[in-house]
């Protein structure tokens, strides 16, 4: 069950990821906006199920979401677990 919520959740992220450089911008934030704990959830889990791939790929996908909203804390934590999947780095910082 968990593997089809992060599946689902790193399809929408990465649908919207083109559309946060566009004139659909305002949309497609409102839209991760509102799936923001389950984005996190499905993040949360890949780290947790040692999926590195596609943690790595649902940091790729938020990182101008997490920019445009403010959220650096939560980009620099996300991307530290997800770099960190079987592997032992940190940013420094």
């Amino acid at each position: 069950m968990r593997r089809r919520h992060r599946d689902h959740y790193l399809a929408l992220a990465e649908r919207a990821a083109p559309e946060l450089r566009g004139p659909d911008q305002r949309r497609h934030l409102r839209l991760l906006d509102a799936d923001a704990a389950n984005l996190r959830r499905a993040l949360d889990d890949a780290v947790r199920d040692g999926a590195a791939h596609h943690a790595l790929r649902l940091v790729n996908a938020l990182s101008w979401y997490w920019f445009l909203r403010g959220r650096l804390r939560e980009a620099v934590r996300s991307v530290e677990a997800a770099l960190a999947v079987g592997t032992d780095v940190r940013l420094p910082g």
